[in-house]
C-alpha cells in the first residue's frame, strides 16, 4: 500500500495540469490496494478473532525479563526528571545488563546503582522511590493502551 501512495504521488506531474495520461496508474493501483487492503483487514480479523492470550505465561514471561521490559519508561522518566537524554539511555542500558547478568531485578538495582561516576544520585533518588516503583507496573502500562484503543473503537463504532 505504502509503494502504491508513492506512485500516486509520482503520477502528478502538476496538479494544476491534470490530464489523461495520469489515469493509467490509477486505474491499476486504485482496485489493487482496495483489494489488499480488504485482504489485509480480513486476515487481521482472522488474528484477532483466534487469538489464545495466556495471563499466566505472560506475567511469567515479565518476571523472567528481571523489569527490562521497563527500561524505556525508566528512561523517559529520568529525561522528564531534568537527566539528558543519553546519561539515562547509558543508565539504563548499563543497569538492565547488570540485572540480566545478577539475575536480580531492575528494579532493585535503581535504587542502588549511581547515574553515572559523576553523579552519584540513584534513579530512586531522582524519581523518589514510590515513583520509581510505578514505572514497573505492567498492569497500568497496558491499561493506558487498552483504554486508548476501546475509546477509539467506540468513536468508531458509534
Amino acid at each position: 500500500l505504502r509503494a502504491y501512495l508513492q506512485a500516486a504521488m509520482e503520477n502528478v506531474a502538476a496538479l494544476e495540469a491534470r490530464d489523461i495520461s495520469q489515469s493509467s496508474v490509477e486505474r491499476i493501483i486504485f482496485p489493487d490496494s482496495t483489494t489488499l487492503l480488504h485482504y489485509m483487514a480480513n486476515r487481521a480479523a482472522g488474528i484477532v478473532h483466534h487469538l489464545v492470550v495466556k495471563p499466566e505465561r505472560m506475567r511469567e514471561n515479565l518476571h523472567r525479563s528481571l523489569g527490562t521490559w521497563a527500561g524505556q519508561r525508566v528512561r523517559y522518566a529520568l529525561a522528564d526528571a531534568g537527566i539528558s537524554d543519553s546519561a539515562a539511555y547509558d543508565y539504563v542500558q548499563r543497569t538492565s545488563f547488570e540485572a540480566v547478568e545478577l539475575g536480580s531485578g531492575l528494579s532493585a538495582l535503581m535504587s542502588t546503582r549511581s547515574l553515572s561516576d559523576s553523579d552519584e544520585r540513584t534513579a530512586a533518588d531522582v524519581l523518589g522511590a514510590g515513583g520509581a516503583q510505578l514505572l514497573f507496573d505492567a498492569e497500568s502500562y497496558v491499561r493506558a493502551g487498552l483504554d486508548e484503543i476501546f475509546s477509539r473503537f467506540d468513536a468508531v463504532r458509534t
